[in-house]
């Protein structure tokens, strides 16, 4: 019991109300069967159902017409709170026990003769006396009739009900009757000149008394007696001793004086003894009762505390905010994310109305909104509000939320309050904010006219076109609104072949790789273009044309220029023969260019939204649990992002745009320290020799991007021998001379430092060495290579200040020879070691420097998410005055490395002084030649690149901190 529900103690209740309807109705069915009885015996003249007992009065014809209507009534009691169709025959056959009552009384106070007594009375053997109920019974009817129809009123809600109160009296009287017959005391149930109230008539008034009783059992006196409090226990225990037992002991001692088994003070005293006995053992049982009463409730007391502290810390364990009210919209709860995001406390909260604390607005039109209190009480379900809700805190800060009202029920179904539920929405709508604007510069770029944009379907519809591609083909912005640039137009007969075996691949690959065709232009001349393509989705796709125009110019004159070198002296052949070396040298160079800065281009743009989008998807999945069911999607997600970021920087590397972080390095020592790793790698059937140089064999390189080289040659010649064979690796220093450099297009002469990766396997033809090095170009089968790997060694080469050649014949075998520049021998610096910090969490000061607002938005984001407190200046200046007026200790400087005015690299220069045990990591997202120009490419400086990914920008900032050095000395 004591550790019962209040769902529990409401079922118990439920079903105990149950019972007591049911025996009130079981009392009215007794009655009516009393009544019908008795007029049976009084048809069929049968004494013995009339009067029980020779000796004994009769129950009267109108006595027990009134039971059959106070039985019927008592059935049809109706139902609190529900509309009944018997409620009108439960007043009738009540209004009928209550006339019949007056009626009687009327005629023995005025000796009437209204005749209600002869239509029931039968004329014979039972005597013409016996046809008119007593005084007594009349009187009962009447309080009983009284106490049916006042069944439903109350003097004071809950406690005093006049019903029971009638019922009562009627009660104590039929009880004394009893006595009257048990004790043989004809006064107590005969009226001197009147005749005698029945045995069965006392019994029948009394069956009446308890059915009123428990019609109504939640109120009142029976609410008391049958209440699992104390004083209902007490009542239940004591009542019906004291009646029984005083009733029993005083007709013992009757019965026994009567038979001359004791005197009158030996009677007495053996009536009081037992009594006094009987009564201390029901007082001891009741205190025991009632003690174990009292540690019940005490041990309920325990529960319900429990039970509170539980469902308080409930409340504060939900991630998102809760508040609960009364009926009348007073908050009753308010966990603590409810009060970090109002502003107001608990305790103050608490008494208030909701309106008050939870105050909205609407995001667009700023027009505020009340709390959803009268529309969830008004449709008693749960109610959502508008997406576009912004929640005032008490100090005026806006938050846009997401939120829902639901009403509060009982046991009952009742409604006694309401709660609120909301959680923070700000830094998705910034995500969704940051997305947009993504977008828009993407737009942005793709009317920049840099690059022809096209996006069409599979029908050869095109949805939109920009201006660059518009002014290649020649036709205007309202040509195209007018429907007449149709795609398949465009492309001239002898292309349509290639354009449907690229359309083929494409459908094959989702992408399509640049590729050289022709377009007509508006007024019928062809002009040269580069195109490449992806899918958008499973109709649409987009495109990107780049105009040959000049680099065909370039080659026509190239053409002419050989022309006239023919018609001169042999000698000239030589030349000529240099000459379309060079030019082809060119050409593919220009090419390459090309395709580089379509694939940058691109690349740059896809990165920056991919990077939007996954670290606003990080910080969303920091913050919710392992069980919220959004959780699975922003995961995928997440590792849709990675994979799509993963590609875009390949092609970064191809297009060298991606930040390298350079050191010298022993080109010889790296080739050794691989051998291993390699040989694993290519397997047992393929001879592996690595012949690392003599010479110094330093380079000015970033390993990892060198080791990714080496690793992608040595992948490409394992995959060109099937059948094993062997590869050879060697390095050496060289000295590239002017005739070197005057063949080779953008080599210069000077030491370099070359790697010799050779195979023999199956070789490449002349058209597949001209474009290895293309993105998306490969000769492997589909599935088993994405055409980037030699794409990335040549971007990887380029960025580095060296160049990459391709010696092959077919069924001979490869070699690709890399040539690096050569680093001093006084250039050798030490390597950073840095360590994975145990926590991404910290409680340090960060300033952070960086004058683009969003990405200073986002950074401070990630930090103070974490623990950090951040300190932020939009510009240079802001940071030096930081510096120089801020009294608190500031562990770290991060900032952008370009900016106006004043640079990252000046700006820590200035600093640095001023705080001597401060550290410093720079961040960018330019290119490599931008970082070199500001002088931050050192292994003395930490750096990460952007755009800014939690999980990265918080493992280096961690590396920096926990560094016992200082990141970089001040210059």
């Amino acid at each position: 019991m004591g550790g019962a529900s209040n769902e529990d103690l409401a079922i118990a209740r439920a079903l105990r109300t149950a019972r007591l309807n049911a025996a009130s109705r079981g009392a009215g069915l007794a009655l009516v069967g009393l009544g019908l009885t008795e007029l049976c015996g009084w048809f069929l003249r049968i004494p013995t159902l009339v009067t029980l007992s020779p000796g004994y009065a009769a129950m009267k014809p109108n006595t027990a017409l009134g039971f059959v209507c106070m039985g019927a009534a008592l059935w049809l009691v109706p139902v609190p709170g529900k509309a009944q169709r018997s409620s009108l025959a439960f007043r009738g056959f009540a209004t009928g026990a209550l006339l019949l009552g007056l009626a009687t009384l009327a005629q023995y106070a005025f000796d009437l003769e209204l005749g209600i007594d002869q239509p029931l009375y039968w004329r014979g053997t039972l005597g013409h006396a016996a046809a008119r109920m007593t005084v007594g019974a009349a009187t009962h009817f009447t309080l009983l009739g009284a106490a049916l129809l006042a069944i439903d009123v109350q003097v004071a809600p809950g406690r005093h009900r006049p019903s029971e109160w009638l019922a009562s009296a009627v009660g104590l009287s039929s009880f004394a009757v009893l006595l009257g017959y048990l004790y043989g005391v004809e006064s107590l149930y005969q009226v001197k000149f009147f005749s005698s109230m029945a045995l069965h008539t006392s019994v029948g008034f009394l069956v009446s008394v308890l059915g009123i009783w428990c019609a109504r059992p939640d109120e009142g006196l029976i609410g008391a007696l049958t209440s699992s409090g104390p004083g209902g226990v007490l009542a239940r225990r004591l009542i019906p001793p004291l009646f029984v037992v005083p009733t029993l002991l005083g007709w013992l001692r009757v019965k026994g004086q009567a038979q001359g088994l004791f005197g009158t003070a030996f009677g007495t005293a053996v009536f009081a003894a037992s009594c006094i006995g009987c009564l201390s053992m029901l007082i001891i049982g009741t205190a025991k009762a009632l003690h174990e009463a009292d540690r019940l409730r005490r041990d309920a007391q325990q529960k319900l505390a429990e039970s509170e502290e539980n469902l308080a810390i409930t409340l504060q364990s939900i991630g998102d905010g809760v508040i609960t009210t009364d009926l009348k919209g007073r908050v009753t709860r308010m966990n603590a994310v409810a009060a970090e995001l109002t502003g107001w406390s608990s305790f103050e909260a608490i008494g208030t109305h909701l309106d008050e604390v939870f105050r909205l607005q609407n995001e667009d039109t700023k027009q505020l909104l009340g709390a959803p209190l009268e529309r969830i009480l008004r449709e008693g379900k749960t109610v959502e509000l508008p997406s576009r809700t912004v929640l005032i805190g008490r100090d005026g800060k806006e938050r846009a939320i997401a939120d829902s009202g639901a009403p509060i029920r009982d046991a009952n179904d009742a409604i006694r309050g309401v709660v609120v539920v909301f959680r923070d929405q700000t830094e998705e709508r910034k995500a969704e904010l940051a997305l947009r604007e993504s977008e828009t510069r993407f737009r942005h770029l793709a009317y920049s006219g840099i690059l022809g944009i096209i996006v069409a379907d599979s029908n050869g519809k095109v949805h939109e076109v920009n201006d660059a591609f518009l002014r290649i083909v020649g036709y205007s912005r309202e040509d195209y609104d007018a429907g007449r640039l149709v795609l398949s137009e465009l492309t001239p007969k002898e292309w349509v072949e290639r354009d449907q075996l690229a359309r083929k691949l494409f459908d094959e690959q989702g992408s399509l790789r640049a590729r050289e065709k022709e377009y007509f232009r508006k007024d019928g001349s062809r002009v040269p273009v580069l195109v490449g393509g992806a899918a958008l989705d499973k109709l649409r796709f987009i495109a990107f044309v780049l105009d040959l125009t000049e680099l065909k110019r370039v080659e026509l004159v190239s053409l002419q220029a050989l022309e006239v070198a023919q018609k001169e002296t042999v000698t000239r052949a030589a030349v000529e023969q240099t000459l379309r070396a060079t030019e082809e040298q060119l050409r593919q160079s220009q090419k390459m260019e090309a395709i580089g800065t379509l694939a940058g281009s691109v690349a740059h743009d896809f990165n920056n939204l991919l990077s939007v989008v996954i670290s606003y998807t990080d910080l969303l999945l920091d913050g919710l649990p392992e069980s919220h069911p959004m959780r699975s999607d922003l995961e995928q997600i997440a590792r849709a992002g990675q994979r799509a970021a993963s590609l875009t920087r390949q092609l970064l590397a191809f297009s060298r745009q991606q930040v390298m972080q350079p050191r010298v390095v022993n080109f010889n020592d790296s080739i050794a320290g691989m051998a291993k790793m390699l040989g694993r790698l290519i397997g047992e059937d393929i001879e592996l020799t690595v012949v690392p140089g003599r010479g110094s064999g330093l380079v000015f390189v970033d390993p990892t991007q060198i080791e990714q080289v080496v690793l992608n040659l040595v992948v490409n010649a394992r995959d060109a021998m099937p059948r094993g064979g062997k590869l050879t690796i060697d390095s050496s220093d060289v000295v590239l001379d002017e005739s070197y450099a005057s063949e080779h297009l953008g080599v210069e002469p000077g030491p370099y430092v070359m790697l010799s990766v050779s195979d023999t396997g199956t070789g490449m033809d002349r058209a597949t060495q001209q474009r290895i090095f293309e993105p998306f170009f490969t000769t492997k089968e589909r599935g088993k290579g994405t055409g980037l790997g030699l794409s990335t060694v040549f971007g990887i080469v380029k960025q580095s200040g060296g160049s990459v050649w391709v010696y092959s014949e077919l069924g001979e075998g490869t070699t690709f020879k890399i040539y690096l520049p050569r680093a001093a021998e006084g250039m050798a610096t030490a390597e950073r070691v840095t360590t994975m910090p145990e926590t991404l969490h910290g409680s340090e000061t960060i300033l952070l420097t960086e004058d683009d607002e969003q990405v200073r938005e986002l950074a401070c984001a990630i930090l103070r998410k974490h623990g950090y407190h951040v300190i932020e200046a939009p510009t240079a200046g802001d940071a030096v005055l930081i510096c120089e007026q801020y009294r608190g200790t500031i562990h770290l400087l991060l900032t952008d490395v370009v900016m106006p005015r004043i640079g990252g690299r000046q700006l820590w220069e200035r600093v640095g002084p001023l705080r001597p045990g401060m550290k410093v990591l720079f961040m960018s997202g330019y290119t490599d030649d931008a970082i070199i120009h500001h002088g931050v490419l050192s292994s003395e400086f930490a750096f990460v690149q952007k755009p800014l990914l939690p999980a990265l920008l918080l493992r280096k900032l961690r590396s920096v901190l926990d560094d016992k050095r200082r990141s970089a000395p001040p210059i």
